[in-house]
């Protein structure tokens, strides 16, 4: 429980106001009290009051922090209590192969049972598992396990269903069940030994929390990746012909075997890193801007480290990886690396050893550059290259998903700079073409890329690279009546966004659909303009070209947000992204149902069904949007403007 203070309290020792806040019981041992008491160093209320609220939010921050580093403590504790259960359990007879085969026995039991009675006995598996359980037991089996397809199966329990019981056989053929569990990630199959490991160790692991599937994944790998004594090179060439021949050791040894589970051992671990982002390209299917820039982080790995085996990657060098890009100046391309002599880290210590401050990449490139090799190195362990991802977890400084924590957040544009924008020259008439003139008011109007990206952000909130990919026959034009019956009358016009066109992507799956332009914009003269691009034998909506990374608005992106800065604010916190968040507040002020918003905004979930449509219908789109608040726009002055201005 928190202890809330409503201000500035008194204290009766102390001429001046105070600071209390309770800590919250959880934290407690962290903080080393069970409150917060401080002198505020003033008697003046207001004044009281403002450096009450600066240490109420310092605080709360601090609560966080802590909070954070206490979970991922306890995240890094799984292995060790996967460790110390199973070394518990193998103690009393100094015997590890009996508690592995167990557990590999039962949960194959688990799965094999799932599938149902008449399967359990057409496969003849109470060969494999010493009869059939009890009637009372199918009642209770849950739901079928898909972790092995129906041409599996068989093949599967055959290999199980061996004449003679033993550790030597069947082992292996169960550890197929653990190995396929731990590359699906399917934790819950494991709930059982995840009880069990919580019960000796006396730590609480909630279901469905993070620790759970830490712990869970753990334990699938010990079992995945152990060895018992007693197997030779024929059995694991004859069950498992991917991996490699075990080292000899002692039979029935006590080992630690979360660290013995977490070395290389099967033979794809010696394939170099850029045989892996190949690998990775073709499992994952990413988007060309994600393999760019999954493409850009193994180049500088391979640069800084070599390309080397996947298997020989260690978790030091993937944080090595991390420091060094943090300290790696920013804007450095391969041209500018080849031209300095070829050698990152050469520039990267000079530059630490600098005397002067220069600039380093934002925590968010850094994060993108860690996150490819994090992407590349856990797709590598699923496919069973390696034992584990050493990667995972790596924290960027200074890097937060949440507002708060970054350095320049992307804040909603305010009510009041919706309508310094478009009371600005850019819209109602403008001195000239160029990007400083159309800041200066005069008569003449340019409807091109400037124009139109920020009326298409203020009408449907779009991403920019979504407007700059857009081709001409994306566009479409709706006939209402003869689509949607008598109710309906006229057209709309509406662009389909589904990336697979030539030149295009969108960002994920769910950024696949289709968006109604608001009727403001035809009234503006949007269809004359794309009548004159189509005349004019333009593929794309605007005339801009793909840079070197494959994308169409980097440089419009400058171009949108200097034109901000010049008119709206030069406050770094708003951006031409900015107006994509105002959007969604502005369109849930307009009391525009929130999955429609998300669907507009290409941010609905990727059910199964939503993958065989494009989102919203054109019909829905088309009256929700008369909802939409737009007063801030002053639409008569535009149109006045379109209609004298020069173009």
């Amino acid at each position: 429980m928190r202890l809330r203070m409503p201000g500035p309290t008194k204290h009766s020792k102390s001429k001046y106001l105070w600071f209390r806040m309770g800590v919250p019981h959880r934290l407690r041992h962290r903080v080393g009290k069970t409150e917060i008491k401080l002198s505020l160093h003033t008697l003046e209320p207001n004044e009281a009051k403002l450096a009450h609220a600066r240490l109420q939010a310092e605080w709360r921050a601090k609560f966080q922090v802590l909070d954070r580093e206490i979970a991922e403590e306890s995240l890094a504790r799984a292995p060790a209590l996967v460790d110390q259960t199973i070394r518990q359990l193998a103690e009393p007879h100094d015997q590890l192969d009996p508690v592995i085969y167990g557990f590999l026995k039962f949960l194959a039991y688990r799965v094999v049972t799932s599938w149902g009675q008449e399967a359990y006995r057409d496969f003849n598996a109470k060969l494999a598992f010493a009869g059939e359980p009890d009637e009372a037991d199918w009642a209770d089996s849950g739901e079928p396990v898909s972790l092995i397809s129906d041409d599996e199966k068989a093949p599967l329990v055959a290999r199980m269903r061996v004449s003679q019981r033993s550790f030597e056989t069947q082992g292996l053929a169960f550890r197929e069940i653990a190995t396929k569990a731990l590359n699906d990630q399917a934790w819950h199959l494991v709930s059982p030994e995840v009880s069990l490991i919580s019960s000796v160790t006396g730590v609480e692991i909630p279901n469905q929390s993070s620790l759970y599937d830490a712990v869970a994944e753990a334990f699938l790998t010990v079992l995945s990746n152990y060895r018992l004594a007693s197997w030779d090179e024929h059995l694991i060439v004859m069950y498992s012909p991917s991996v490699s021949t075990p080292q000899p050791e002692a039979p029935g040894a006590v080992r630690h075997v979360v660290a013995e589970a977490s070395a290389p051992v099967l033979s794809q671990g010696g394939r170099k890193l850029s045989e892996g982002l190949t690998r990775w390209q073709a499992l994952a299917a990413p988007r060309p801007q994600s393999f760019l820039e999954a493409q850009r982080a193994v180049g500088r790995f391979i640069n800084l480290f070599g390309d080397l085996p996947i298997g020989e990657i260690t978790r030091d060098a993937a944080l090595e990886y991390r420091d060094l890009i943090e300290d790696m100046p920013a804007n450095l391309t391969p041209e500018k690396i080849e031209k300095k002599g070829g050698s990152l880290r050469t520039i990267i210590e000079e530059a630490r050893r600098g005397a002067g401050a220069y600039r380093k990449l934002a925590p968010a490139s850094i994060k993108k550059d860690v996150g490819a090799l994090q992407a590349i190195l856990g797709a590598l362990a699923n496919e069973g290259w390696i034992a584990q991802n050493v990667a995972s977890g790596i924290r960027i400084s200074g890097y937060s998903k949440t507002r708060k924590g970054q350095v320049n957040p992307r804040l909603p544009f305010r009510p009041s700079m919706m309508q310094a924008l478009f009371d600005s020259p850019l819209f109602n008439g403008c001195a000239g073409q160029s990007d400083t003139q159309r800041t200066v008011p005069g008569d003449r109007l340019y409807q091109d890329e400037l124009y139109w990206s920020f009326l298409f952000a203020a009408t449907a909130g779009p991403r920019l690279e979504e407007i700059g990919q857009i081709r001409l026959g994306d566009i479409d034009e709706v006939d209402l009546r003869r689509a949607y019956g008598p109710g309906f009358e006229g057209t709309c016009t509406v662009i389909y966004l589904t990336g697979t066109g030539e030149d295009q992507s969108t960002k994920t799956d769910e950024s696949d659909r289709v968006i109604v332009i608001h009727p403001r914009l035809l009234e503006l003269g949007f269809s004359d303009y794309v009548r004159q691009r189509k005349a004019a034998g333009a593929g794309h909506l605007f005339e801009l070209t793909r840079d070197k990374d494959g994308k169409f608005t980097r440089e419009l992106s400058r171009r949108l947000n200097r034109y901000i800065d010049r008119v709206v604010t030069n406050d770094k916190r708003y951006t031409f992204h900015s107006l994509r968040h105002e959007w969604k507040d502005r369109a849930e002020e307009s009391d525009i149902d929130e999955k429609l918003r998300d669907q507009i905004t290409g941010h609905a979930p990727a059910t199964v069904g939503r993958r065989y449509g494009l989102g919203a219908s054109i019909r829905r789109q088309y009256v929700e949007l008369q909802k939409l608040n737009l007063h801030f726009i002053d639409w008569p002055r535009l149109i006045s403007a379109k209609d004298n201005g020069s173009h």
